[in-house]
């Protein structure tokens, strides 16, 4: 058995090949000495000894790591392919947004931003900032309004505001909404007169104002906004002003050409602008209005009459194809004449909301229907919130700057 090399080789240690069969390792119990070991019975004399039996030596299993070169995988583990299509995408393995099961938001701690307004402010500071109750309800919904205001515009976004009726509002609310846009936004947002009969857009935002459309036009020096600053009035918001000619003796004929030209220059200089139009829906420049224009607010009172107006308008409108126009205008309700109702503005907008993108309404205000001035913080709470719904609604179309042009 000894004699086999390869298990010679394989199992034992190298010191056992040198060791005698008749010899075996009995470990701890053999003498050093010639005696017999402790607790054995020696031969008696005169007795000849029994053959000693021959013990296999020990069988000792040593590891060897050069064993080969392992058998090649069978075939059906790693299909054969083309190394240029090894790290190809594959539709048919691709990951599914619906497949998707870890949550970022259930595993990483997010942070709460502290309130910045009501009682849960005053809570947050007087104990040290340690008490962090998050933003209520009213906070959350004006951080959203203010994160739509502020969105991004790709290009140049225009509202004007139109009513087949004067005397609803339509003039304040336009520098309202103006001044909410032109604070939450913090860049250059104007105000255009389109009113041809000496409207009071410019008075309105700023009454220091000494120039207007005429004077926008025949400048030849309007190379950057420095130079076009110098033909508008500005609020304390920030909102600029572009006012209708005030000069009876010298009268300006507002035409189409003199609408476009105006619009042509100000898209250089500001990315959002609002129109204040005319009562006149057959005036020859509401068709460059509207044509400009990205989204309407369709401005009437609280009453019978100012309903009747604002439906007359959306049968003009809808008379000359202005369909899609409708889908981005808001109907504004202004309660100018303290007149509303809960069941006034719920029938309201039963009626119209099938016709129009929303119904927003204002609340009765004394300084938004009397003030000579438009001062925004002079406004009543509610008013102010009003107003900031209106915008927030009306810049949900900012995303799509440009879809209504041609």
């Amino acid at each position: 058995m000894t004699d086999n090399p390869d298990f010679a080789t394989r199992y034992l240690r190298p010191d056992d090949d040198d060791r005698p069969p008749s010899a075996p390792d009995t470990g701890p119990e053999r003498r050093t000495g010639g005696g017999p070991a402790t607790g054995q019975r020696s031969t008696p004399p005169g007795r000849p000894s029994a053959p000693a039996l021959q013990q296999p030596p020990p069988i000792r299993f040593t590891p060897r790591f050069d064993q080969g070169i392992p058998p090649p995988l069978p075939d059906d583990w790693a299909p054969r392919m083309d190394p240029a299509e090894r790290w190809a995408p594959r539709a048919d393995t691709a990951v599914s947004e619906t497949g998707r099961h870890i949550e970022v938001g259930g595993v990483v701690k997010q942070r709460r931003e502290p309130p910045e307004m009501g009682w849960r402010k005053v809570v947050y500071a007087s104990t040290g900032h340690l008490v962090n109750l998050g933003a209520g309800p009213a906070e959350r919904r004006l951080l959203d309004w203010k994160t739509r205001i502020s969105a991004n515009i790709p290009g140049n976004y225009q509202i004007a505001a139109v009513s087949a009726k004067g005397g609803v509002g339509k003039t304040r609310v336009t520098a309202g909404v103006g001044s909410v846009f032109a604070e939450m936004r913090k860049q250059p947002v104007i105000a255009i007169d389109a009113n041809p009969t000496y409207g009071g857009l410019g008075r309105l935002i700023d009454p220091t104002i000494q120039t207007s459309v005429r004077d926008f036009l025949a400048a030849d020096d309007l190379v950057d906004y420095p130079r076009a600053r110098f033909y508008t009035g500005q609020n304390k918001q920030g909102l600029e002003v572009l006012a209708g000619n005030q000069n009876v003796a010298n009268p300006m004929a507002l035409e189409a050409r003199t609408f476009t030209d105006t619009v042509s220059r100000t898209r250089r200089f500001y990315q959002l602008a609002l129109i204040d139009c005319g009562e006149d829906l057959e005036h020859p420049v509401i068709p460059a209005v509207l044509s400009a224009s990205d989204a309407l607010m369709i401005v009437g009172s609280c009453n019978g009459e100012g309903w009747l107006a604002v439906e007359t308008t959306i049968d003009w409108l809808a008379a000359r194809n202005g369909h899609e126009l409708l889908k981005r205008s808001v109907v504004v309700l202004n309660n100018s004449y303290r007149s509303t109702s809960k069941n006034f503005i719920t029938h309201v907008t039963e009626a119209l909301r099938k016709r129009v993108h929303s119904v927003k309404t204002i609340p009765w205000d004394a300084h938004l229907r009397d003030a000579v001035t438009l001062d925004f913080p002079a406004l009543h709470r509610r008013t102010q919130l009003a107003l900031i719904d209106l915008a927030a609604e009306l810049a949900g179309g900012f995303p799509t700057a440009g879809a209504l042009a041609g």
